[in-house]
């Protein structure tokens, strides 16, 4: 069992969606990579741009937890983050898994640190 789920949101509209949708969890409307440096939390769950990939992966290389869950862009070069990370892919995501359509295939890839 999970004691608190929280969300980072920066859309304001759709964290107000979220707060609706999931109203036992914490909805934080702000921008993830800026504040995620100073967050604490034990299971990072991220499906934000592809673009954001390299900034989000080198925070995480500073942070204490337990595993993280990320949708990457398929072709997205992660593996000069496998010596401090072990990365499993858990699944090939299809254009059409996201809404709206994206134009490019992701993969799900698990992330725990190497100790």
């Amino acid at each position: 069992p999970c004691k608190l789920v929280s969300m980072l949101e920066l859309d304001r509209q759709l964290a107000t969606n979220l707060r609706k949708e999931f109203p036992h969890a914490q909805i934080i409307n702000m921008d993830a990579v800026k504040h995620l440096p100073q967050l604490f939390f034990d299971v990072l769950l991220s499906n934000l741009p592809h673009n954001l990939t390299d900034q989000i992966l080198e925070i995480l290389k500073r942070k204490k937890f337990r595993c993280a869950i990320m949708a990457v862009k398929i072709d997205d070069d992660i593996d000069a983050y496998k010596s401090k990370f072990v990365i499993d892919e858990i699944i090939i995501l299809d254009e059409l898994d996201f809404v709206p359509t994206q134009n490019y295939k992701s993969r799900l890839i698990r992330i725990t640190p190497r100790i």
